[in-house]
């Protein structure tokens, strides 16, 4: 599996919520369901599952905070519907 397969399932599991939760549950389909070969799955099944949890929520926030700086009229417009 190259870097850039590797690169895509990892992302998979930081901003994909049901990527993640599958992760959470049964790790060898979640990642067999992302294409990762078995050979490389033991890379995968490592990561700490607590880990990755704080990781997606810290990151989806990095990601909203430079959206709500870049874009401030837009996202409080956005914030008056529900």
């Amino acid at each position: 599996m190259g870097l850039r397969e590797q690169e895509r399932a990892l992302l998979a599991l930081v901003f994909d919520p049901a990527a993640r939760a599958a992760f959470q549950v049964d790790p060898d389909a979640a990642l067999a369901g992302l294409g990762v070969p078995p050979e490389d799955r033991a890379a995968f099944t490592g990561l700490s599952r607590a880990g990755l949890e704080v990781d997606a929520r810290d990151r989806a926030l990095l990601v909203l905070g430079r959206l709500a700086a870049s874009f401030p009229m837009t996202l409080a417009a956005l914030s008056a519907f529900p």
